[in-house]
């Protein structure tokens, strides 16, 4: 009886010991779940915060910096501005263009046309072509040496007045008063008389400006027979030479720069170096 008694205690001990495994694995199980369904909610906190967040991200990240569509809209609308050429405080000996005329002898579009300033006096810019634009003789014959009825004042204020400048520019040109032995007259374009070719260029040095060279042009214009020396050319003044006897001669400009006379009365033939005065532009 005994025996079976310490039996049963046993049995019941064991019993007792396996019901107290189950409930802490029970508890163990339990506390784990309730861990892992925390964590799963904290992520799912996070997700939702980041999922809130986001938005407002997004929506400071689109919105527009101050003045930045502004800024695109006045990039879009501006073009690029071309200002007219400004003739303001040019220096004497400085190269503009202005005008064109036939230069390379290729047959195409005629060239810019240079001019250096000689003079800018009064807002009035006096230009003479860089170049010997051309060639023809001062007058017909020998019975008539003024500069109002020479073959070179009809040929500056003609043909060459007619091709060099379109209407624009002929609206630019200002008429100019010169003077010779025979009297006055009012022209668009002419050259210089040798005393305004003096009183502009007094010094010896001024020989750079006074010796030119025939543009190709120029030259397949019997330029070979206007004095012309390794491309250099002699130039026709406005004005003929009175002598006091009566002799009068063609007065021009030599390869070497120095100014001279035809020494027998003869119309002469040499290069032409147009001048004309503009109006500078308005500021």
């Amino acid at each position: 009886m005994k025996n079976k008694i310490i039996i049963f205690g046993m049995v019941l001990l064991i019993i007792l010991s396996a019901c107290g495994s189950n409930d802490n694995d029970n508890n163990e199980k339990t506390n784990n779940s309730n861990e892992q369904t925390a964590v799963v909610e904290e992520k799912v906190n996070v997700e939702n915060d980041v999922e809130e967040t986001s938005p407002k991200e997004d929506e400071s990240t689109s919105e527009e910096l101050p003045g930045e569509a502004e800024n695109t809209e006045t990039t879009n609308e501006t073009e690029p501005v071309v200002e007219e050429p400004s003739y303001d405080a040019l220096p004497v000996g400085a190269v503009i263009t202005f005008g064109t005329y036939e230069q390379n002898n290729d047959g195409g579009e005629p060239e810019p046309i240079e001019w250096i300033v000689v003079e800018d006096k009064d807002n009035v810019l006096t230009l003479l072509s860089k170049n010997i634009l051309d060639t023809c003789y001062y007058n017909e014959d020998d019975s008539d040496y003024s500069w109002e009825n020479s073959v070179l004042r009809k040929f500056l204020n003609s043909d060459f007045y007619n091709t060099a400048f379109s209407e624009d520019e002929k609206t630019k040109i200002m008429p100019t008063e010169n003077t010779d032995s025979y009297g006055a007259t009012i022209d668009n374009v002419f050259t210089f008389s040798r005393k305004e070719l003096l009183r502009v260029f007094p010094l010896a040095t001024d020989k750079e400006y006074l010796m030119a060279s025939f543009t190709d042009y120029a030259y397949s214009h019997d330029g070979m027979f206007a004095g012309e020396e390794n491309g250099i050319g002699q130039w026709h003044l406005l004005d003929a030479l009175v002598e006091e006897n009566g002799d009068v001669s063609c007065g021009f400009v030599t390869v070497t720069g120095t100014i001279t006379a035809t020494l027998e009365p003869e119309p002469l033939f040499a290069g032409v170096r147009p001048m004309i005065r503009i109006e500078k532009e308005e500021n």
